[in-house]
């Protein structure tokens, strides 16, 4: 009744001009008075503030009025263009103030209902890991308090504002206890304590399913052949993630740690240690592996097909035979090295080595770098949007290579080599086999020990081609917009290897390398 009161007058005094408060304050005070006189007679608030009408249309009666009582003076109805001045910006003032108003009233409306979500979400995690991990959480309980006591301060309703210090004690509290276990590491829940052995039933692992939610740190450990093949996992996990985390059948394994739940975000867990014991010389058929980060370490690894899907962390496999090798991450480094198979890698925006190899190779990255080192292949794909691709001593017979911004670094490469360049940097040593190279706007450069055949084709980026000079090629070179330079015009041949350059922007570069020794 008496916020309505005030809020009626707030309103009123502000369509008053300044000069004219003292007329503001005799309206109040008569109105005031006829309240009191009507409510006396049992009369609601509301109703009597309806009568009244709205403060509105109480000012513009007395500005009405004082408009008459001056025309009467003046003899004339004529109103000053300051008057109308001051009337109109007293109307825009006061539409202003009052959309002011509401706005701030929304404002708050919502902000306390925010509040209020939060708080019983918060009661929903109290309560969720009591039932199911039987721990209680602090840090959920102190903020759920904080902001049912920030709600209580914003509305302060009239059964709590003798007690209002209580609630700004218990809010105050609940925020420095939030501080201390944000601080002291101990907000989260950290899982409990689990350490287990799970015997295999057969030695062969027909199928392995690994996934995790945790971070983990993955490896196998070979064992004599005599010996039970197990499984060794160590670190803390959710009471009810330990419940779910293997099934099992004869030559089958399912390994599970954590699955998705609503409250993860709330949960810091360390990584999981889990070992495989395997006997050596024993084929496994499947082996995959579906986590979110981590550590996976194969060593003498003996298995048909194995697949790899990690978000970020460390792959490493060493000598490992299989038909199949697939690898999918986002940021992981990626290692592969004395490897028998063919392999299927996609690593975003990781580095990927592969070293001392053999087989079908493809390798697909966005911005990560491409190393491969002294690997036989029958074929072999580089894709790479902005990285880095690099192939050193590689007997390929066809190695594909394409960037399009990064840089390409290809050394003693025997085999067909195909390259595509965008606008990246293309660097080849010691090639022999065939080459051929389509550039848009990248830099080529080229330098030969031994002639080959190659066809380089660019755009607008340069070319710039390095031989012996003792090693005799028949150069085919034009330009439709650029300059050739050409140091071996006088030593073409008929009879020698064919290279073949042509660009319409860019310059040609074909210059003799001087022989080791000589000045």
């Amino acid at each position: 009744m008496r916020e309505q009161m005030n809020d009626f007058f707030e309103a009123l005094e502000g369509l008053f001009l300044e000069k004219d408060k003292e007329a503001f304050l005799e309206i109040k005070a008569d109105l005031s008075r006829g309240i009191k006189v009507r409510m006396a007679e049992g009369e609601s608030c509301e109703a009597i503030l309806k009568a009244l009408g709205s403060p509105q249309e109480i000012a513009e009666a007395y500005y009405e009025d004082q408009r008459l009582e001056k025309a009467m003076k003046a003899k004339q109805d004529i109103i000053a263009g300051e008057d109308l001045v001051r009337e109109y910006k007293l109307k825009r003032n006061s539409c202003l103030k009052r959309w002011m108003i509401k706005l701030g009233k929304l404002f708050l409306f919502l902000f306390q209902i925010l509040l209020l979500v939060t708080s019983f979400y918060f009661l929903m995690m109290v309560l969720y890991y009591l039932i199911y991990e039987q721990v209680m959480m602090w840090g959920a309980v102190t903020s759920s308090l904080f902001s049912l006591c920030f709600v209580i301060v914003l509305k302060k309703p009239e059964q709590v504002r003798k007690r209002l210090f209580l609630v700004y004690f218990v809010g105050i509290v609940s925020f420095l206890c939030n501080l201390l276990l944000v601080f002291n590491h101990s907000w989260v829940y950290q899982g409990q304590f689990l350490t287990r052995d799970i015997e295999l039933k057969a030695n062969a692992i027909e199928s392995l399913n690994v996934s995790s939610t945790y971070p983990v740190d993955i490896s196998v450990i070979q064992l004599s052949e005599n010996e039970t093949a197990k499984v060794e996992i160590k670190g803390h996990i959710r009471k009810q993630d330990q419940k779910q985390l293997f099934s099992m059948s004869s030559s089958k394994m399912n390994l599970t740690i954590g699955h998705p739940r609503f409250f993860d975000w709330s949960q810091s867990m360390g990584k999981v240690e889990v070992v495989f014991y395997l006997p050596e010389n024993t084929k496994h058929k499947s082996l995959r592996f579906n986590l979110e980060q981590g550590e996976v370490t194969l060593n003498h690894t003996y298995a048909e097909k194995i697949n790899l899907k990690m978000k970020k962390g460390r792959i490493s496999i060493t000598d490992v035979y299989s038909k199949m090798i697939q690898i999918n991450s986002q940021s992981s480094d990626v290692s592969v090295h004395q490897f028998f198979s063919e392999l299927a890698i996609k690593n975003k925006v990781g580095k990927t080595i592969l070293s001392d190899g053999q087989g079908k190779i493809r390798v697909v990255t966005d911005s990560g770098v491409i190393k491969v080192l002294s690997t036989m292949s029958e074929k072999m794909e580089l894709n790479n949007i902005e990285g880095k691709n690099i192939v050193s001593s590689g007997a390929i017979q066809r190695l594909t290579a394409r960037n399009m911004k990064g840089t390409t670094i290809i050394e003693k490469q025997a085999g067909d080599t195909s390259i595509k360049n965008g606008s990246g940097k293309l660097v080849l040593t010691d090639l022999t086999g065939g080459l051929s190279v389509e550039n848009d706007s990248g830099s080529v450069i080229v330098s030969q020990q031994v002639p080959l055949e190659a066809t380089v084709k660019s755009a607008s980026g340069h070319v710039k081609w390095v031989q012996s000079q003792d090693a005799v090629s028949r150069f085919d070179l034009s330009s439709t917009f650029g300059e050739i330079t050409n140091q071996f015009k006088e030593q073409t041949k008929d009879e020698a290897n064919t290279i073949n350059i042509s660009t319409e922007k860019g310059n040609i570069m074909v210059l003799k390398k001087e022989l080791e020794g000589k000045s």
